[in-house]
């Protein structure tokens, strides 16, 4: 009976220490870099029924890259974990001279600060989804992640326009080689390059 006691009074005083420390940790005062200079370019070819596209709009994803400069979040878990911050910036997807489009976005976006006094915490750009608008108003997208976003990067897409017989309006994406799949379909072709 005795241990039993000490094991709930061992457990009480643990859940009283942790009281204190349930708040989460506030987001940081993210600020836009006055003079980005990482200029990045996405150039997409479009080979196929490409007729179907009336444009595109993208959304870009940063990260905070080094979790060492944010304290732990003791509210998620109780011996802490480091939140994860994420920024969203649109970009604009503009036809090209050549035919297809064009994108200039900057790795830099948001300046790199000492938030917390922990050390300077550095923005990543992690992610990018392209939107696709289509003449008959539906929608596609293409997601890209960190390593289709490397400099010299080549991505394809490709994706169903929805003639009889396609139930799925979903992009196939492939890092090698352009995917083929039946029925009629455009495909993106994606090359990230320093710019």
């Amino acid at each position: 009976m005795r241990k039993i006691s000490l094991i709930i009074l061992a457990l009480l005083c643990a859940s009283c220490f942790g009281c204190g420390r349930n708040e989460g940790v506030p987001a940081p005062d993210v600020r836009i870099n006055p003079a980005p200079h990482e200029r990045q370019r996405l150039d997409i070819s479009v080979t196929g029924q490409s007729t179907i596209i009336d444009g595109m709009r993208g959304e870009l994803y940063y990260n905070i890259a080094n979790s060492a400069c944010l304290p732990l979040d003791y509210s998620k878990a109780l011996g802490g974990i480091h939140p994860s911050f994420t920024q969203m910036q649109l970009f604009v997807v503009a036809p090209s001279d050549v035919g297809g489009y064009k994108a200039v976005l900057y790795r830099d976006m948001y300046e790199s600060s000492d938030y917390y006094g922990l050390g300077v915490c550095r923005w990543e750009l992690t992610g990018i989804n392209i939107y696709i608008v289509r003449k008959d108003g539906k929608k596609q997208s293409v997601n890209l992640h960190e390593i289709d976003l490397k400099y010299g990067a080549h991505s394809y897409a490709t994706c169903p326009t929805g003639s009889q017989g396609q139930y799925s309006l979903n992009c196939a994406f492939s890092r090698s080689y352009p995917i083929d799949i039946s029925g009629d379909f455009y495909t993106l072709s994606i090359t990230s390059r320093e710019d």
